[in-house]
């Protein structure tokens, strides 16, 4: 039997005082809840995870999951871009906000061959996650392409279900604690 984990529980046992960002990459707070209905709001968590100490919060309102594994896919390339946006080391840093859109825009705005292109050059990512990326992207493209879909250049996260889903709450400034 399944426990829910609930945002008066998340409060209770969790610490992140000083905590300027917390990023949550799926609706809920387990890899397998894939229907909102079976967990709290995710309002309750990112209040709770403010409470817990975090002045800063990137989740998605709808979880990646419900679009199917392209949906999923569509999540963790915007959480890669994201982290790499995010200019934690800058002398002047911006804001976690513009990291999320650009983040956002890049998966918007970016053909299939482009963000290909970014995961094989991306030096951070260990080669056999590299080679997953790709043949996700590669069969989700194959497949779309022969449906009839996305003729020309293959945009294949075009649509807003795959790249709006993502917010930020709180202070949202910079990952520096204030």
């Amino acid at each position: 039997r399944r426990t829910t984990i609930t945002a008066r529980n998340f409060v209770k046992q969790m610490y992140i005082r000083n905590c300027a960002l917390c990023v949550l990459s799926r609706y809920g707070l387990m890899d397998d809840i894939y229907d909102p209905n079976e967990c709290d709001p995710s309002t309750e968590y990112i209040e709770a995870i403010h409470m817990a100490g975090s002045s800063t919060v990137v989740y998605p309102l709808w979880g990646g999951a419900m679009q199917g594994s392209m949906g999923v896919l569509a999540h963790t390339l915007i959480v890669i871009k994201f982290y790499e946006e995010l200019s934690y080391l800058a002398d002047e840093p911006e804001p976690i906000a513009d990291a999320c859109r650009r983040a956002q825009l890049f998966l918007r705005e970016n053909n299939v061959d482009e963000i290909m292109e970014y995961i094989k050059s991306r030096p951070r990512i260990k080669e056999k996650s590299k080679l997953a990326l790709v043949a996700d992207i590669d069969r989700f493209a194959a497949a779309n392409t022969a449906k009839g879909l996305y003729r020309g250049g293959t945009y294949l996260f075009s649509h807003f279900m795959y790249w709006a889903s993502f917010c930020v709450s709180g202070v949202g400034r910079s990952v520096h604690p204030p």
